[in-house]
């Protein structure tokens, strides 16, 4: 069963100035695991979780989809085309964060609707 979302990013592991506009919005059933598979190799680009979302709807088996889904119509205009990353460069990463967990907190004043921030990793 899919319930958490996640968004995160990109980072160099000793390059500082490193910087990216782009954020993923994602699902998952295990967030460890796919963080892990999102670092994929042992180079210095790094992926890195900035935030994750655990999913609850009643009577929903894969909840986190239903809300994923609503993140990236409501981004859809910063989204590249064909995957789950947008370009935050147009209204700032900051912004981005902020109006995704607005948005999220909306959502969870829908009846049966329950959408808990965790802790990251």
């Amino acid at each position: 069963m899919k319930n958490f979302i996640y968004t995160g990013e990109y980072f160099h592991q000793t390059n500082e100035d490193y910087q990216t506009d782009d954020v993923k919005i994602g699902l998952t059933k295990n967030i460890i695991q796919r963080e892990r598979e999102l670092t994929g190799t042992n180079g210095p680009i790094k992926y890195e979780m900035t935030g994750v979302w655990k999913v609850y709807i009643d009577g929903v088996e894969n909840p986190a989809i239903i809300i994923e889904s609503i993140c990236h119509s409501f981004f859809h205009l910063l989204r590249y085309e064909g995957n789950e990353w947008f370009n935050t460069s147009k209204i700032g990463k900051s912004s981005f964060y902020t109006c995704l967990s607005r948005g999220l907190a909306s959502l969870n004043r829908l009846p049966n609707v329950k959408i808990e921030k965790i802790n990251t990793i």
